[in-house]
């Protein structure tokens, strides 16, 4: 028995455009956006690159910091400190420090010794002198203005944010996933869908890290499972059951997905959120364009639809289908041990902030006791304060340490008490450090200087070198790994079989497979 399809009103092409537009919008939403809301910087605001010493110039940082898109460049060139010269204040650059103060002098504090250690770290023998670029540029964007730039003069530099190489690698993996995945599609029209629906995912990965990987791994397979469900409604409105109980599973997937595995409220769900809108937008925008081609035919378009379904036959212990899903559960674990060796050996180190739990804004409170932690040599906000408060007490014999709200730094004062030769000792309140000195003290910071990119972290918080196979070990426990392989599975697990939301599916399918013959 065959149904006719109706012929449906012609699709305004004017809904068709705007479809396809905001699908776009969406795809490439990562590119458009702050880096800082979509992008795993280790610097809020600011990007790193390390370049092998001694190739970093002082020429290539003027070029950096002249480069359109690019706000202010911290470097040792660039940067400067102050201190105290008697009779003022001067400011020098960070790389003429060592040349304009002596070790002994007094006024060669602490902070002024170490700050130069946010632009130098060593890395298996070799050295490299860093940079620090504030922009709102993507990762993507800055890597190819940086490479034009360091290319013609044969510079060996990284961004630490966009390592080639790694996303070369995670790439591939992406790949093999992808096509593993579109692989069991039986219809090309469906495939067509399955690649448009990849490219919101891939912009992920490549402005991302490794965890958008692992969200894609997770979460895309599901959206195929509801794409398939929905089709086959349409195709057949009796399944209305079959719809509603897989996307039951698909919101359940991309939830557990968030809240197990990524933080619900960063930057990994927001971009996955966006790719799971613009892949939902291409089923009506495949209904549109199919409604448009069926309405160009000369004559009504039937489809045979039949109304008792064939008894499928026994499946086979191996097929074809659950290869496909070994093949995907083995990317997915295998994609940790790939990317743990790529930065065990490729992998570099550079200063970092450690956000202190729970997160403290900037204030008097939170920088004393940021005082009394370890910096590992990298000073941190509550040092420049420190800094500035010795500088400024220096000249009345105040030692150095971290100031307190409403201290005063006293002077002697002799003066005759008025009777006889008799004379008396008093103090005089020279400096006080009011309430709002932090404040000032804060707006001051020169705009390209180290504490300015510490300020705009906007909590305090420490600084120590991190390599960056710790990073990712941070972001993946054993926990989460032995997490996301119990899910990966139980996910492909329900994708594998025909689940239907019939409460007595178990007694139907055990009826039913006596009465099974091969066909």
């Amino acid at each position: 028995m065959m149904l006719a399809i109706r012929s449906q009103p012609s699709p305004c092409p004017i809904l068709i455009g705007l479809l396809i537009s905001i699908i776009l919008l969406l795809s490439f939403f990562s590119l458009f956006v702050s880096p800082d809301f979509i992008s795993n910087r280790c610097w809020r605001g600011y990007y790193t690159v390390l370049v092998k010493s001694p190739m970093l110039s002082r020429e290539a940082v003027s070029k950096v910091e002249y480069m359109p898109g690019v706000q202010a460049v911290v470097s040792k060139y660039s940067s400067s400190v102050i201190f105290n010269t008697f009779w003022g204040f001067e400011s020098v650059e960070i790389d003429a420090l060592k040349e304009r103060l002596d070790t002994v002098d007094l006024r060669f504090d602490p902070y002024l010794k170490s700050v130069s250690n946010y632009f130098q770290v060593v890395r298996r023998s070799n050295t490299w002198s860093l940079i620090y670029i504030r922009s709102d540029l993507s990762p993507i964007l800055l890597y190819s203005r940086l490479h034009a730039l360091f290319s013609d003069q044969g510079t060996h530099w990284r961004l630490l944010e966009f390592d080639a190489a790694s996303k070369i690698l995670l790439s591939i993996l992406f790949l093999i996933y992808s096509v593993t995945v579109i692989g069991i599609r039986e219809k090309p029209v469906f495939r067509l869908m399955d690649l448009a629906a990849l490219v919101p995912w891939f912009m992920n990965l490549i402005t991302g890290d490794y965890l958008d990987l692992i969200a894609f791994f997770l979460i895309y397979p599901a959206w195929v499972l509801f794409r398939e469900a929905f089709m086959n409604y349409l195709n057949n409105p009796g399944s209305v059951k079959a719809i509603i109980f897989r996307s039951f599973i698909f919101i359940s997937i991309i939830a557990l997905a968030n809240l197990l595995i990524m933080n619900p409220a960063g930057y990994h769900c927001i971009k996955s959120l966006t790719a799971l809108a613009a892949n939902l937008l291409l089923i009506p925008l495949h209904i549109r364009l199919a409604a448009l081609k069926r309405n160009r035919a000369f004559h009504p378009v039937y489809e045979p639809r039949f109304i008792l379904n064939k008894l499928k036959p026994r499946d086979r212990i191996i097929n074809r289908k659950k290869i496909v899903l070994v093949l995907l559960t083995a990317v997915t674990l295998l994609s940790f041990p790939v990317e743990f060796i790529e930065k065990k050996t490729k992998g570099l180190s550079a200063p970092m902030p450690l956000r202190v739990k729970p997160e403290e804004e900037i204030s008097w409170s939170s920088l004393g006791r940021l005082s009394m932690l370890n910096t590992h040599k990298l000073p941190n906000l509550a040092d420049y304060i420190t800094h500035i408060a010795y500088q400024q007490g220096l000249t009345f014999g105040r030692p150095y340490g971290f100031p307190h709200p409403g201290e005063r730094i006293y002077i002697s004062n002799y003066q005759n008490a008025g009777q006889g030769n008799e004379i008396i000792k008093t103090f005089r309140v020279v400096k006080r450090f009011k309430e709002s000195w932090l404040s000032e003290t804060i707006a001051g910071a020169q705009v390209g200087s180290i504490e300015r990119m510490l300020i705009n972290q906007e909590e305090a918080v420490q600084v120590i070198i991190q390599e960056e196979i710790r990073v990712l070990l941070k972001k993946m426990s054993a926990f989460k790994i032995i997490l996301i392989s119990v899910f990966l599975i139980f996910s492909l697990y329900i994708w594998n079989f025909y689940l239907t939301p019939h409460q007595l599916y178990g007694i139907r399918s055990f009826t039913l497979w006596r009465k099974r013959h091969t066909v």
